[in-house]
């Protein structure tokens, strides 16, 4: 994920307007504008972790590959060599080890749920499938079709999976969205104060002197320096990382994974 998507959004918090307003379409484009950068910069200050993308994915089982030489016909016969821990070893198809076979497919993970399948333009009964993590099983013991990439979704001898990838926003997001796109939205808005930090740090008048912390050193924290909203990224992202940690393994087919 390299894109901040689909986070809630609380409207409790947000600026309504009245439907005879005739700058109601102005005004609502700029508050979806305040909303979507709030949204932007809680992804990158939470570690780019969160959010879910709809994707439409369109598998393509190599049942031609040759580890499955034996094992469509046989139900799960035959060995197989496979590098797991450095080391080769000659694995029997059917004792479980992996999780491959013609009933099986990995979508690209992380999956927050399937919507849909989709299977020569018909959607199958959400009985005929079950997810598993990042694996979708085909329920029966059925196996899953072949797919022809000459034809577009829909057409006979095409299937797809509709699903959300990523990580679904965790609780209070929607709430502090709101409270950010808010003072976003109070930039713009003459005569009404905005919260978020300002470049000066001290401030004397008639004897009296105010002094605030610099709002870089809050920026370079990962910050926004609204107490209530760096209390959730505080909670959600503690090492202020500004994205997910990745391992990578040469025994791992993809060989990088979140």
């Amino acid at each position: 994920m390299n894109v901040s998507c689909e986070w809630p959004v609380s409207v409790d918090c947000l600026p309504s307007f009245e439907s005879g307003d005739p700058d109601r379409e102005a005004k609502a484009a700029r508050l979806q504008d305040a909303v979507d950068t709030a949204v932007q910069v809680l992804w990158a200050l939470t570690g780019r972790q969160f959010g879910c993308q709809t994707l439409v994915a369109r598998p393509c089982p190599g049942w031609d590959d040759p580890r499955w030489e034996g094992y469509q016909a046989a139900g799960g016969s035959g060995f197989m060599p496979v590098l797991y821990g450095g080391q080769w070893s000659n694995v029997y198809c059917g004792s479980g080890c992996l999780a491959d076979g013609p009933s099986i497919v990995t979508l690209p993970g992380p999956v927050a749920g399937v919507d849909g399948v989709d299977v020569d333009g018909d959607e199958i009964d959400p009985d005929g499938w079950r997810i598993e993590g990042d694996r979708l099983y085909r329920a029966g013991g059925r196996s899953w079709p072949s797919q022809d990439l000459s034809k577009p979704l829909g057409e006979p001898g095409t299937w797809g999976v509709r699903y959300r990838r990523g990580v679904e926003p965790p609780a209070g997001a929607g709430i502090v969205v709101g409270q950010l796109a808010l003072e976003f939205w109070n930039v713009c808005e003459p005569g009404v104060a905005c919260r978020l930090p300002r470049r000066w740090q001290t401030v004397t008048r008639q004897g009296m002197t105010i002094s605030k912390a610099d709002p870089t050193d809050i920026l370079a924290s990962g910050r926004t320096g609204l107490a209530e909203i760096d209390t959730w990224i505080v909670a959600h992202n503690p090492n202020g990382l500004d994205r997910p940690s990745t391992v990578s393994s040469p025994d791992r087919r993809g060989a990088t994974w979140r």
